[in-house]
């Protein structure tokens, strides 16, 4: 599988706990281009999403057990549909603290 390695160390201060430094930030295509090319379904590329992830590194080694600096496991959101949710549940939460002095509903 292909994947590249982006050498980013302002993204990695954000990222990452002040306990566990990250150099890089390594980042993958999922599927491949070529599996893309041969027409794979969305269940078996998901399939193959965390087959990569728990058999390559560094994902089933140090980025397995890393924290962001909030404390979250960085392997939350390992994988299309992990991702998703944490994003999701990240914007909502941005977007509850950013407009919670609007209250909701009609007025009459």
């Amino acid at each position: 599988m292909n994947f590249s390695t982006v050498t980013c160390e302002l993204l990695a201060s954000h990222l990452c706990a002040s306990t566990w430094k990250l150099t890089t930030i390594s980042v993958t295509k999922q599927p491949p281009q070529a599996r893309l090319k041969d027409g794979i379904d969305h269940m078996t590329a998901r399939r193959e999403e965390l087959e990569f992830f728990s058999t390559h590194e560094p994902w089933k080694t140090e980025l397995f057990n890393a924290k962001d600096r909030f404390g979250k496991p960085l392997r939350d959101r390992f994988g299309t549909l992990a991702l998703q949710t944490y994003l999701s549940q990240t914007l909502t939460e941005l977007i509850r603290i950013r407009y919670a002095h609007f209250t909701y509903g009609t007025t009459g």
